[in-house]
């Protein structure tokens, strides 16, 4: 899991706070906050995480009422909460509230976080679900499992969290008029207030579009070291497949910064200016967030094909890369095809049905 003294650092310097106030005022700087993510993992992957998914968690705080979130922030705005988007859960109603019953798994840096965000669905009076809210509930109200058995980010400190009929006040609920079968962070946010969905896509993805960078940063400084004093070193610079690969891949991280920077700033200004974001720059930003991911995965394969024993020698640093980058890669929203397909149906004049990934 994350070390206390990281999370501290993040702490200390206000980056948990950036995206509060997109999301309520409307003043943030994304594009400011996502290039601290990228930065964070490029060193450590697993730190990138984290910063992008407790920043982005901030989010569903700032859409409850003013008092409530003087109840999860009160004095303190610096109190960390987390958030998993896994309808896992359901939420019954009762009087003054609901009670939640459900597990989650894989929500990250919990230890570290004083209040979680937990989807679930709610039901109607015969039991059935008729609808998505987001419960944020005191982490000690909450029973903590495994820490997730993966491949890579596990100092992610991820764990399964489980809530036993937990009674959640009507003011700590976030509900959604989306249906069921709809996604909660797909619903049109009001005037003036980023989209969920922007920001949880673009916190999936600039993980994993840092932790790439560094990669190529790292195998650029381990190369210039070996060329300094090996001639055999010296043949992985002048070899012009390597060449090749370096440019290309560097190209496409490039690519990928520059197209969603360009996304989250139109949307910064629209968002400034009190308006609803249109449908085309919300599905233009998932297809450009799920092409970054493609591209990012295709330039690591072509680093390792090219790296050699750098790529294969398990706690190399190409190789802890690679297993950090394809666990995070497994997550629903880093799927490309449904994002990609939201984007040619609407470019098409096709419906976006409601039943489709995040949008």
């Amino acid at each position: 899991m994350a070390h206390p003294a990281v999370i501290a650092a993040m702490v200390e310097t206000g980056l948990f706070t950036l995206l509060y106030s997109s999301a309520e005022h409307g003043s943030a700087d994304p594009v400011g906050f996502f290039d601290a993510v990228r930065t964070l993992a490029a060193a450590c992957p697993s730190t990138g995480w984290v910063a992008a998914m407790l920043g982005a968690a901030s989010c569903h705080v700032a859409l409850l009422e003013p008092h409530a979130r003087q109840e999860v922030w009160g004095s303190a705005p610096n109190t960390l909460v987390t958030a998993s988007h896994a309808p896992a859960g359901r939420l019954t109603s009762t009087v003054g509230g609901y009670l939640l019953e459900g597990q989650w798994p894989n929500v990250p840096a919990i230890e570290h976080c004083a209040w979680a965000a937990l989807t679930a669905l709610t039901t109607g009076p015969d039991g059935a679900p008729v609808g998505l809210a987001t419960a944020v509930v005191p982490r000690a109200e909450l029973a903590l499992g495994d820490h997730w058995n993966t491949i890579g980010l596990r100092g992610t400190g991820s764990r399964w969290v489980t809530a036993h009929r937990v009674f959640v006040p009507a003011h700590l609920v976030h509900t959604s008029s989306q249906p069921a079968g709809a996604d909660m962070v797909g619903s049109e946010p009001p005037p003036g207030q980023y989209p969920l969905a922007i920001i949880y896509s673009l916190a999936a993805c600039m993980p994993v579009i840092g932790a790439v960078q560094g990669a190529f940063e790292q195998y650029l400084d381990r190369i210039a070291q070996r060329a300094a004093f090996s001639l055999a070193g010296a043949r992985s610079v002048t070899d012009p497949a390597v060449q090749v690969t370096v440019a290309h891949g560097l190209a496409e991280i490039d690519a990928s910064i520059l197209q969603l920077e360009r996304d989250a700033c139109e949307a910064a200004v629209a968002v400034a200016a009190g308006n609803v974001l249109t449908t085309e720059l919300r599905l233009r930003t998932r297809r450009d967030q799920a092409r970054a991911i493609e591209r990012a995965l295709a330039a690591l394969e072509s680093l390792r094909r090219v790296a050699g024993a750098e790529a294969i020698r398990e706690g190399a640093s190409i190789e802890r890369v690679w297993r950090d980058v394809s666990t995070a890669a497994a997550h629903l929203v880093n799927q490309p095809e449904p994002a990609l397909r939201l984007y040619g149906r609407w470019a098409f004049g096709l419906a976006v049905g409601d039943d489709m990934v995040i949008v």
